[in-house]
C-alpha cells in the first residue's frame, strides 16, 4: 500500500516542514490580518516565524510592506532576531524585492554577534553545494559554535557531519553518538526528530528499524512535532503495521500536517486498508485539503464526487476538483475530465 503524497502550497522552506496550507495561503495573500488568524500558531517553522514577528510589528491594516520597512528598523535597533528573520524576509520577497545578499548581511550580523539561531542559519547557507558561498569549513565553525551554546539543532547537524564526514571534519561515529544521546535527551522537537531519524538508520549502536527509533519519534511527536508523528506513522505503514499507522496519522494530523491529515483520509476510505472505514469523514478531510489549494486532495475530492463516496453523487462538483487539480498539473485529473467530458 502506498502513502498518499501532498503538495505543500507554502512559500518558505524550513527544518520543520510546514504544518498548515491555510497559513501558506494567508502569506501569499501578503493580507497583514489573515497572516495573523492562520500564521500566528504555527511552530517549528522558522520562515513562518519570522513573517509573524514582521506583521506584528504595526497596528493592522499595515500592509506587507510597511511593517517590513518598521521590521527592518526594529532589526536596526540591534534586535539579533530581527537581523536574522531578515535572512529569510529578503531571501523569499516577503514585503520587499527578493534580495538575499541583503539578507545575508544582517544574517551575518546576528551570528558574528552570538545569535545562535542566526549560527545555525549561516551554517546551513554555506552548508548548501549550489551556492557560491558553499564552504563546509565554514559551515562546521557556526554549528560548533550555536551547539556550544546548547542549541540542539545545531548539534545535529554536527551530529549527522560525524556520522558521514561531510561538513568539514573526518566521520567520527563515537563523537556522532554522544551528541545524539545529548540530543534526545533534550527537549528541542527537531533536533529530537533528526536523533530519531539518525536512530532508524542506525547511527546509534549499529541497531536500525523502528523498534530503536520509535521512541524518539514518539518524543518529538509529543513535543507538538507534527512532521514526527507523520515520519513514524509512515515507517509502521511501510511495514504494514496499519493499525499503529493510523494512530500516528491521526496524531499528525491533530497537530495540523497536512500529510498526515491525507493519510487518515487515505486509510480511512481505502478497500485494502485494514482499519475501520469512515467515507463521511474522509470525505471532510479531503475537502478541507483541496479548499486549502492542495492538488493531490483536490483529485481525491473529485473521486469522491464522482462515484458517491461519503457524500452524493454530484458530477458539476467532481468536474470543477478535477479541474483544479488539472489546473495544477495533476496527469490523473487531466485524464479524469477528458473521460467525462
Amino acid at each position: 500500500m502506498k502513502k498518499m503524497l501532498i503538495s505543500f502550497a507554502l512559500l518558505l522552506v524550513s527544518p520543520a516542514l510546514a504544518s498548515d496550507l491555510a497559513c501558506g495561503n494567508a502569506i501569499k495573500s501578503q493580507d497583514v490580518q489573515l497572516t495573523l488568524q492562520k500564521c500566528s500558531t504555527i511552530k517549528f517553522n522558522p520562515g513562518i516565524e519570522a513573517v509573524v514577528r514582521m506583521v506584528k510589528t504595526l497596528p493592522a491594516p499595515a500592509t506587507y510592506a510597511e511593517a517590513f520597512q518598521a521590521y527592518v528598523k526594529v532589526a536596526e535597533s540591534g534586535n539579533l532576531q530581527a537581523k536574522t528573520d531578515l535572512y529569510s524576509l529578503y531571501t523569499y520577497g516577503i514585503g520587499t524585492t527578493p534580495d538575499q545578499n541583503t539578507g545575508l548581511v544582517h544574517l551575518k550580523q546576528a551570528a558574528d554577534a552570538g545569535f545562535p539561531e542566526a549560527q545555525v542559519r549561516l551554517g546551513e547557507h554555506h552548508n548548501v553545494g549550489s551556492t557560491p558561498d558553499y564552504d563546509l569549513q565554514k559551515a562546521f565553525a557556526l554549528y560548533q559554535k550555536a551547539a556550544d551554546q546548547g542549541n540542539f539543532y545545531a548539534m545535529s547537524k554536527l551530529a549527522r557531519g560525524y556520522n558521514y564526514g561531510f561538513i568539514g571534519e573526518a566521520a567520527n561515529p563515537e563523537k556522532a553518538k554522544q551528541l545524539w544521546i545529548k540530543i534526545a535527551e533534550g527537549n528541542d522537537p527537531i533536533a529530537i526528530y533528526e536523533a530519531a531519524e539518525a536512530a532508524w538508520r542506525g547511527n546509534f549502536n549499529g541497531t536500525s528499524g523502528i523498534a530503536v527509533a520509535a521512541p524518539f519519534y514518539e518524543k518529538s511527536a509529543n513535543l507538538g512535532y507534527g512532521e514526527a508523528a507523520d515520519r513514524l506513522a509512515t515507517r509502521y505503514l511501510v511495514e504494514g503495521q496499519t493499525a499503529k499507522a493510523l494512530f500516528w496519522y491521526e496524531k499528525a494530523a491533530s497537530l495540523g500536517n497536512p500529510s498526515g491529515i491525507a493519510s487518515v483520509a487515505y486509510l480511512i476510505s481505502d478497500s485494502d486498508a485494514k482499519v475501520k472505514k469512515d467515507l463521511p469523514r474522509a470525505f471532510k478531510l479531503y475537502q478541507e485539503l483541496a479548499l486549502e489549494g492542495d492538488r493531490d486532495s483536490q483529485f481525491s475530492l473529485a473521486e469522491f464526487y464522482e462515484k458517491g463516496k461519503g457524500t452524493g453523487k454530484d458530477l458539476k462538483q467532481a468536474l470543477f476538483w478535477y479541474k483544479k487539480a488539472a489546473d495544477q498539473g495533476s496527469e490523473e485529473a487531466q485524464d479524469a475530465l477528458k473521460r467525462l467530458q
